[in-house]
């Protein structure tokens, strides 16, 4: 398993754009095969700073999805849409236990 995780900061201004943006690239990447998991949230404290979580059943299955139609469309909208940071992870086979 590959889970990808962390957070992206786009230009407050943009937020709602980005939010849109997001929504469209989580509905499409959600019918992906190997896609167990992938959300967007929006922090409620700063605007125009996004957390992202992500599981996929292989790195095969993650290389895909940087190919789709989708994320190419969202990636190449990043500057338009302002995007100040991003600190985003990959963390492959990771031990996965209850919390309590």
């Amino acid at each position: 398993m590959i889970v990808v995780s962390g957070t992206m900061t786009f230009d407050p201004a943009s937020h709602d754009r980005v939010l849109e943006a997001a929504r469209t690239l989580t509905r499409e990447t959600l019918s992906e095969k190997g896609c167990g998991t992938y959300e967007v949230w929006a922090d409620p404290d700063q605007r125009g700073r996004f957390r992202l979580f992500e599981e996929w059943d292989s790195q095969e299955s993650l290389t895909a999805h940087f190919a789709s139609p989708h994320f190419q469309a969202f990636g190449g909208r990043l500057g338009e849409l302002g995007m100040e940071a991003m600190d985003v992870h990959r963390y492959i086979d990771p031990t996965v236990a209850e919390l309590f």
